[in-house]
């Protein structure tokens, strides 16, 4: 009911206690005239409410009633809720391309670091479990792991972690395949290019080899035959299609 149609209401209410035993103490005779005044007094405030009430405080009342409920059954449970809603940027899963030895997993530590997210690495899955013995095996099962992967990152960023893919990505082709697949998801990547001299490629070559001698799960050995396909293969990104450009000046 608003602010006026309660003041008239109060008024003419007042108007007929008053006159109906001229004290305004006295109780109302219903069969004189001012009784249909107080009958249609009556009607009119029913409406008003049935108007009103609902409409402005029926929904609060039961989005409290619920509230209430909630939050005891959470108590009881030991759960602590929030009602305060909170605003997240938009996760972009972070895909990084490079050739093998470029120093994408020593970068991706650090964005992991940094971003507190999750690194998915096709190459650390496979060496856990197969070692370096896959020989001709190796790309076919790179591609089944490659698509769980995948799957698995649209997992994780659906429940709001952020997602490192260590792919490579060496193809253009590949890299269209998998910006339309997390844009199809509804996430749009974040791509990184790790650029390496060839100087210091060749340095890193060298350090992989002795890592993976002590440590077969280390990282892929590099030998002639597989630095060959890697510069054969591999095809530069253009700027336009990197979000970040890194070049790995390796001091040490």
């Amino acid at each position: 009911m608003n602010r006026a149609a309660s003041r008239r209401l109060f008024y003419v209410a007042q108007k007929v206690v008053k006159r109906g035993n001229g004290s305004g103490t006295g109780s109302l005779d219903v069969q004189t005239e001012w009784g249909s005044e107080v009958r249609r007094l009556r009607k009119q405030m029913q409406r008003l409410r049935k108007q009103s009430f609902p409409q402005r405080y029926g929904n609060m009342l039961r989005s409290g009633t619920q509230k209430s409920r909630t939050t005891k059954a959470n108590r009881k449970r030991g759960v602590s809720v929030s009602n305060t809603p909170v605003n997240r940027a938009p996760i972009r899963p972070i895909l990084l391309c490079g050739r093998i030895c470029a120093g994408k997993s020593t970068y991706a530590a650090r964005l992991k670091q940094a971003r507190g997210a999750v690194v998915l690495s096709c190459d650390r899955l496979m060496l856990t479990l197969f070692g370096q013995r896959l020989g001709s095996w190796h790309d076919g099962i790179s591609e089944r792991v490659r698509a769980y992967l995948l799957a698995q990152s649209v997992e994780l960023l659906q429940a709001g972690l952020p997602v490192i893919l260590d792919f490579g990505f060496w193809r253009r082709s590949d890299r269209l395949a998998a910006d339309a697949f997390f844009r199809g998801q509804g996430f749009t990547p974040e791509w990184h290019y790790v650029e390496v001299p060839d100087a210091v490629w060749q340095r890193n070559i060298a350090d992989r080899n002795a890592s993976a001698a002590a440590d077969e799960a280390a990282g892929y050995a590099v030998d002639a035959a597989l630095a060959e396909k890697c510069s054969r293969v591999f095809e530069t990104p253009a700027r336009e299609e990197m979000d970040v450009w890194i070049v790995n000046m390796r001091e040490t």
